[in-house]
């Protein structure tokens, strides 16, 4: 289930956590169980300002939780896929709050004063349709420009829909905001999601395709109802493509998977 990281400007704490914006997050041992690798998450931020004052509580960016690593009592996990939010979400829409859970809470403000929080799939599906850009940028495996890149990506997602209908008669099929981390159409049965959908587009004759670490540790860990489908020899003129489906996770049994990019920061300035 998707999760919320509280990312606050002032810390109630005594403990000053170790947060690095969209690379890692620390917490306690007491949120050990409910944090793991593979999962999504939405940042938020709360009323209290780092200069006194209050502002309106926030979502602001979205990824997929990393490697995990535990010293004493506390924990960090890498942030993968870390996606700004165009314009912060408000953490209400009118009167209802956006995490269902905190209505039926004994304490709203004690509700949002936990750092870490489950939120329902629906909700945070809702949160990033909102926040994320509405502009692709995912190309193909030999880089083409921008222009066809989009036109490809939105072939093979049109295609994919398409089939997914077919293939799950009666299921609600839901297309996810670009840049939703992890997936692009979930697939479910009243509140059961029952399939999480990568769908990759290429106009190579062969089912090449870019994947992230975050896709990839997605896949591993819901490999259960996962799936990518990969659309290749993508006509857009004539409209075609041929598919390839994999179920379960990316196995170096059945991919060759190869890095093809560093992610880099300059130390320090000279």
């Amino acid at each position: 289930m998707p999760l919320v990281f509280t990312q606050n400007e002032a810390n109630l704490s005594e403990y000053e956590y170790a947060d690095v914006l969209g690379e890692s997050y620390e917490y306690p041992s007491r949120y050990r169980n409910l944090i793991q690798p593979g999962e999504q998450f939405v940042y938020y931020r709360g009323r209290r300002r780092a200069a006194g004052g209050s502002q309106t509580p926030v979502y602001f960016g979205t990824g997929i939780v990393g490697a995990i690593t535990s010293y004493g009592e506390r924990y960090r996990c890498t942030i993968l896929e870390y996606q700004p939010f165009e314009t912060p979400v408000e953490f209400k829409d009118g009167d209802s709050y956006r995490e269902p859970a905190a209505h039926s809470h004994g304490s709203v403000g004690f509700f949002f004063q936990n750092g870490v929080r489950s939120i329902d799939q629906d909700s945070f599906d809702a949160i990033c349709q909102i926040g994320l850009p509405k502009v692709s940028t995912i190309g193909g495996f030999a880089y083409p420009d921008a222009a066809t890149a989009r036109e490809v990506d939105e072939l093979a997602m049109s295609l994919a829909i398409e089939h997914a209908r077919r293939k799950y008669p009666g299921a609600h099929i839901k297309r996810m905001p670009h840049n939703n981390p992890g997936f692009d159409i979930r697939v479910s049965q009243g509140n059961n999601t029952i399939r999480f959908i990568e769908v990759k587009g290429t106009r190579s004759p062969e089912p090449r395709f870019l994947i992230s670490a975050g896709e990839v540790e997605f896949a591993r860990t819901h490999s259960d109802k996962y799936s990518i489908w990969i659309f290749y020899s993508a006509s857009v003129a004539e409209r075609r493509a041929e598919v390839v489906e994999h179920n379960g996770a990316l196995s170096d049994l059945v991919f060759d998977l190869h890095p093809v990019q560093y992610a880099g920061k300059l130390k320090r300035i000279t």
